[in-house]
């Protein structure tokens, strides 16, 4: 039994899979192992996780037989692990090299189950972080609980704690029978940490940047569209009795202002959608409808062009205002 599994959900990544999986492999801690489930990839991912697995017998390909989305493929990787510790990387973001050494250290210091850390935000094609998840000093640990990580994680906004990337006892996930959600909705793995935490009861957050977390392309300047929402909105509602209102009331009313949230931006994209396609009088149909979704529209536009505007900026080699701090 090694001691960590790195469980990695794997679809078209083939520019980027070799050097998550090799971040892995050379990490100051060696009783690991690597599980890479591919969702059908139709480009040479799995010719270069088996060329890896191939050098290294801790690296294990799970081929799935159909493309079933990141919950699916995550679920096939954790079927497949057998370490005492369980830990999510994406295909396209890496390590530190000291990452699984430090956080398994202080979790077992804290006597925790559940441990995640700081993140660096690297624009594709840029060297250093943009920016970290959290803005503080490294170096500090502080307890989070489900309310915290929901008051942390608010829609549209920058520095959500449910971008987080948790180490969690596996036995916690066999004990409690924690799989990811497999149905078309979207932030499958917010839902998978808030089930962790209501058994865990909290999670020790590393202030120290030790993921990496790469923004591919132009993704990260625009916003999620309507139907994007509306898949998250679908999937809040299959976990929105996650928390028990009688015995965790402030969970439940966080929960349920996430919905609302949620409502508030499909609202918005109802009128900005139509606009950016040069749908005017669509837009002002929509508006005439629904007039009080007109108070969303000018804050939502503003926080998409500064996004477009912070991409441009950094992309042509302006100065970084997130350095890389030593670990």
């Amino acid at each position: 039994m090694p001691r960590i599994s790195v469980i990695v959900a794997a679809y078209n990544a083939e520019p980027y899979i070799r050097r998550g999986v090799e971040s892995v492999l050379a990490q100051t801690m060696q009783d690991l192992e690597v599980i890479v489930a591919d969702d059908g990839s139709a480009d040479g991912t799995c010719d270069v996780v088996e060329a890896l697995e191939a050098q290294d017998s801790r690296v294990k390909l799970v081929r799935n037989e159909k493309n079933g989305g990141p919950g699916y493929a995550r679920n096939a990787a954790l079927r497949a692990a057998s370490g005492e510790w369980v830990a999510v990387l994406d295909a396209d973001d890496w390590f530190e090299p000291r990452r699984l050494e430090i956080l398994l250290g202080k979790a077992a210091e804290a006597g925790m189950s559940l441990i995640a850390d700081n993140q660096a935000f690297i624009l594709e094609g840029t060297e250093t972080p943009y920016r970290l998840l959290r803005q503080e000093r490294p170096g500090a640990t502080r307890l989070l609980s489900a309310d915290d990580v929901l008051r942390g994680d608010q829609i549209g906004k920058t520095g959500n704690l449910g971008l987080l990337k948790p180490i969690v006892r596996k036995q916690i996930l066999d004990e409690h029978n924690i799989w990811y959600d497999e149905s078309n909705g979207l932030g499958e793995d917010f839902f998978w940490l808030l089930h962790c935490l209501r058994h865990t009861g909290s999670l020790l957050f590393v202030l120290d940047p030790l993921y990496n977390y790469n923004i591919r392309g132009n993704s990260w300047s625009n916003t999620l569209t309507r139907n994007n929402y509306i898949r998250m909105r679908n999937l809040l509602e299959r976990y929105i009795d996650l928390f028990d209102p009688t015995t965790a009331p402030t969970t439940a009313s966080l929960m349920a202002r996430r919905g609302r949230d949620i409502d508030q931006h499909i609202r918005y994209q109802e009128l900005a959608e139509p606009l950016k396609r040069g749908e005017v009088r669509l837009a002002l149909d929509r508006a005439l409808a629904d007039p009080a979704a007109l108070r969303f529209l000018i804050p939502g536009m503003a926080r998409a062009s500064f996004r477009r505007i912070v991409w441009k900026y950094v992309r042509l080699g302006a100065p970084k205002n997130a350095e890389r701090f030593p670990t």
